[in-house]
């Protein structure tokens, strides 16, 4: 006897609640890992975009403050700058400005570095970095710039980028010559150190700033910060002195 119309729909049906019953798991598995990584990526987004809109705020908010005339009205936004580079929120499109601030504001040198650093911590987080080049420190005094502004000349004519020449506060007893070490940096920092043994220096220490501010899976930015040490000050002419 053939088998009714309905006990054959009765067998597609038992079949097709056998096979939904496999694949019901994988489909809510598939739709949630779907949402979930969707979710995530356009939460990071959206954090991402927050933050260079607060960034923006923060930079018009500071330029005022840190172009301003007034010792303390600059003393009050290198204090805000630095408070946002630890929640990383500075606008790092100011990091040059603050860097000349000493050379106008002596007294400020201080807080100027401290906003530096802080500064530098938020770079490489986020694995933004300033222009390539070399960035001349010396100490704190106008005939230690003008001296470190012939070093910054010497070293242009022999072929390297220097960035500028900055007033520090605080400096190690020898010079040191501090950049994110890799085979490619390693090289060119031994280039410039050979070129300042031409120039009068006895002698330059390496130094990692890797460990400090550069976020792991960042490329090593081409950046040197010569620190003149303060056993051994620029010469008149911009030459080191042994």
């Amino acid at each position: 006897m053939a088998d009714s119309p309905s006990s054959r729909f009765d067998e597609w049906l038992e079949r097709f609640s056998k096979i939904a019953g496999i694949l019901l798991p994988l489909v809510v598995f598939i739709v949630g890992y779907w949402y979930n990584t969707n979710k995530d990526r356009n939460d990071a987004y959206q954090q991402q975009w927050d933050n260079t809109q607060k960034q923006y705020s923060n930079l018009t908010a500071l330029v005022p403050w840190l172009t301003s005339q007034n010792l303390l009205a600059v003393s009050a936004g290198l204090a805000i700058y630095t408070s946002e580079a630890k929640t990383g929120q500075a606008p790092l499109d100011l990091y040059d400005t603050i860097l000349n601030i000493p050379n106008e504001q002596p007294k400020l040198a201080g807080a100027v570095q401290g906003a530096l650093d802080a500064a530098k911590v938020q770079m490489g987080k986020e694995c933004k970095f300033n222009p390539a080049g070399i960035y001349i420190h010396v100490a704190n005094s106008s005939e230690q710039l003008a001296s470190g502004q012939l070093l910054a000349n010497f070293l242009r004519e022999a072929g390297f980028t220097v960035q500028g020449v900055q007033r520090v506060n605080v400096a190690p007893k020898s010079t040191q010559l501090r950049y994110y070490f890799s085979d490619t940096t390693d090289s060119q920092a031994k280039k410039i150190i050979d070129n300042l043994g031409k120039h009068g220096f006895g002698k330059v220490d390496p130094s990692n700033l890797s460990p400090t501010y550069l976020k792991q899976g960042c490329p090593p930015p081409g950046i040197y910060e010569l620190w003149i040490g303060t056993a051994t000050p620029l010469a008149a002419d911009g030459s080191g002195t042994k």
